[in-house]
């Protein structure tokens, strides 16, 4: 009997632990050189792993063996890499939900609500407040979101010139904005800033790596020990975290105070435009609202806290750079591609 050897297709399937199935189709050469029968196997696998919601496509190569036994029963072994073409993530993993506790993360609202309350009266039935609210229901659906997944809230503050997103799609806003904004589009302008902000995320925890969280324990330690030497172990200070709070604190990147960096106001400015060209407001009114401020020098210094380092001259330009982004007309549909990566906590 002529000794075996040529090309073999082979179709399989199977389940791992991981938990995740896999389904292949492998091309096999086989050779043979006096009787022994190495193979070379190129082909392509699909693995799902569904508990994650993520699949992939992979092309396998191979190298082994295959010993026939009575010639009826044959047993390979051999070795493979494995190279993925495409991962993909389906739109029910749970690696797109929030990595935050709701209830956590609606605590820490109002936590944070209740400060505020301590030094700012909260206005929920005032002529300004329904206003602002009409305004952020349109844009909440402009920027192909629910409302109902946003929260607003304003505070009485005439003095006070501001509006601040917070993590948990929550917008700050200062009463003191409605007597520098000259209509609805450039209140709806600045709002639309804000929402962008918490749309591309921006408003999350800031996040440090392992080698800076190891310095801030050890200068906490450290801290600690200089403050109970120098007081004669009269004062002593403790607790993790205390460095991280101070460095936080003094770099701007607490919720109420960070300034954010150059990329993210840049994709803030885009963002934003996109969410005004889709709703029934202008884009223009932004632009026009820094104008104002870059030809009134008292205006603008009003403003400092809401422009926070950016100069209403930088604020123009930037816009000015965005506006590419927009169609030619307001009203064509922009918001499937620019905003689908986007998403609501």
């Amino acid at each position: 009997m002529p000794e075996p050897h040529g090309l073999e297709l082979y179709l399989g399937g199977g389940l791992q632990v991981n938990p995740s199935y896999q389904l292949s189709a492998v091309l096999r050469y086989m050779m043979n050189f006096s009787g022994y029968r190495p193979y070379l196997a190129l082909g392509y696998m699909h693995q799902e792993i569904y508990l994650l919601g993520t699949d992939t496509e992979n092309l396998v190569a191979e190298i082994g063996y295959k010993w026939v036994i009575e010639h009826t029963y044959h047993f390979t072994l051999g070795v493979g890499l494995r190279t993925i073409l495409h991962l993909g993530v389906q739109s029910d993993s749970p690696l797109k939900q929030s990595d935050v506790d709701p209830a956590l993360l609606e605590e820490h609202v109002d936590e944070v609500i209740n400060d505020l309350s301590e030094d700012f009266i909260l206005d929920d039935s005032s002529r300004d407040y329904y206003e602002l609210l009409h305004l952020f229901t349109q844009l909440a659906v402009a920027a192909g979101t629910s409302p109902d997944d946003w929260q607003i809230y304003l505070f009485d503050a005439p003095d006070v010139i501001d509006m601040r997103a917070i993590q948990g799609n929550t917008i700050l806003v200062w009463s003191g904005i409605f007597g520098v904004v000259g209509d609805q589009d450039e209140l709806a302008g600045l709002l639309a800033c804000e929402m962008a902000h918490g749309l591309a995320r921006h408003t999350d925890p800031v996040e440090f790596n392992v080698g800076t969280e190891l310095m801030f324990g050890v200068t906490d330690i450290a801290a600690s020990i200089g403050i109970m030497l120098l007081t004669q172990g009269i004062v002593a200070v403790s607790g993790p975290g205390m460095t991280r709070w101070l460095y936080v604190e003094a770099a701007d990147l607490d919720e109420l105070d960070r300034v954010y960096d150059e990329q993210q106001v840049e994709e803030m400015a885009e963002i934003a435009l996109l969410i005004l060209a889709g709703s029934e407001y202008a884009p223009e009114g932004l632009l026009q609202f820094w104008q104002r401020a870059r030809s009134d020098p008292a205006l603008s210094i009003r403003l400092q806290r809401l422009s926070r380092e950016l100069s209403p001259a930088e604020r123009i330009a930037l816009l000015e750079s965005a506006m590419t982004v927009l169609p030619a007309d307001k009203h064509e549909t922009v918001m499937d591609d620019e905003l689908a990566s986007l998403s609501i906590d």
